[in-house]
């Protein structure tokens, strides 16, 4: 339906600062998310609501900028927290697919696997840790302590391909 055209002597209401003839504006934008706004929400996020206001804050980012590797990160760790796993999954593959040369989020991605008991990903997740510069030392790490047996541990403390 179309408006009816103004009462004789008033002007057609338009939107401040948009050219005449412009169509009536939408509801405004939501400001944009900033990484100095955002930080703090992360660094303070100790209860629930806190954690899901670093996950809105984190989300924008990414709404922004989907290879914002930082916020990738940071929005693992809060869905971690969360315990949403499977989301922190989701984005910490994201993450290490992005920056394929840092073995920290292939670390990551290999810790949360093994609590999510998917043991074939994480040693494939650690396998590309290795690969990107991660020290075999690292395997050590006691969050790995109960594949020590595992022949693919093995192989790949030894330096072995699987």
């Amino acid at each position: 339906p179309t408006r009816p055209p103004p009462p004789a002597g008033r002007a057609p209401r338009r939107v401040l600062g948009a050219p005449p003839g412009a169509p009536p504006a939408g509801p405004p934008a939501p400001p944009r998310a900033r990484r100095a706004d955002v930080e703090p929400l992360v660094q303070g996020a100790a209860d629930h609501a806190g954690l899901h206001r670093a996950w809105v804050g984190l989300s924008r980012l990414l709404i922004q900028n989907p290879r914002d590797v930082w916020a990738l990160d940071q929005r693992g760790t809060v869905l971690q927290r969360l315990e949403q796993s499977a989301m922190a999954v989701t984005d910490w593959r994201r993450r290490a697919e992005l920056a394929p040369n840092d073995p920290g989020g292939f670390f990551l991605l290999a810790r949360l696997l093994k609590r999510l008991d998917a043991q074939a990903p994480m040693f494939e997740a650690l396998e590309e840790a290795i690969g990107a510069g991660m020290r075999r030392e690292e395997l050590d790490h006691e969050d790995f302590a109960k594949f020590r047996e595992d022949p693919r541990w093995k192989a790949l403390r030894e330096g072995r391909r699987r």
